[in-house]
């Protein structure tokens, strides 16, 4: 066998691994999002949690456009920096999309679903140039079977969409140093730094 027919070998072997791991990642997810019995009335005035000022913070943006944590009938409604931005505009675009509780609710699940069998997918690929291919094979199985990563998908909190920004940076910012240009190195800072609105704390590591 030739160099070139090694070469294209290696290639699909890469592209179907990534395939399987990823479908199987989000197949995990979806499942679990589905018919696990975790539910959260953020919606109701009497829950008091994290994910309910999230979801006040996308409400009063997507009706009001004005960034606040109090009860969306609150007058007057005025704006506050308690929480980062990122996860909230990422709730109020699913309430531009779907007003209904239920279709919103669903949508922003299985969204989390899918993001977070993209950090999967994401992380193979930030990893690929130091593992072998079965270390890879053996690295994304765990990755979609983690209990954890499995279950955040579930929950209304920041830590799915901020995996995933932050994967997708890193490995942008692999391709990045890889190819030597400056294209590839801006859009890694537009994925870190969506990261750091989601969760501020992959600021300190902006200068880096």
């Amino acid at each position: 066998m030739s160099m070139i027919e090694q070469a294209a070998e290696a290639h699909w072997k890469w592209c179907f691994l990534l395939l399987v791991v990823g479908l199987f990642a989000f197949g995990v997810r979806y499942y679990y999002v589905t018919h696990a019995q975790v539910f959260q009335p953020v919606n109701q005035p009497t829950v008091r949690a994290d994910a309910v000022e999230y979801y006040h913070y996308a409400s009063n943006l997507a009706e009001h456009g004005v960034f606040s944590k109090a009860p969306p009938d609150t007058t007057p409604l005025i704006g506050d920096s308690f929480r980062d931005p990122g996860y909230p505009f990422f709730l109020a675009g699913w309430m531009k999309v779907f007003t209904q509780w239920d279709n919103w609710y669903a949508a922003v699940l299985i969204s989390q679903a899918l993001l977070s069998a993209l950090t999967v997918v994401l992380t193979l690929a930030v990893a690929r140039r130091w593992m072998s291919f079965g270390w890879l094979a053996g690295a994304g199985i765990l990755m979609a079977v983690w209990p954890h990563s499995v279950a955040m998908s579930s929950y209304l909190l920041s830590e799915t969409l901020f995996g995933f920004l932050a994967a997708l940076g890193l490995l942008l910012l692999r391709v990045a140093l890889d190819r030597q240009r400056i294209g590839w190195a801006v859009a890694s800072g537009i994925g870190f730094s969506l990261a750091a609105l989601t969760n501020a704390v992959l600021i300190p590591l902006a200068p880096f």
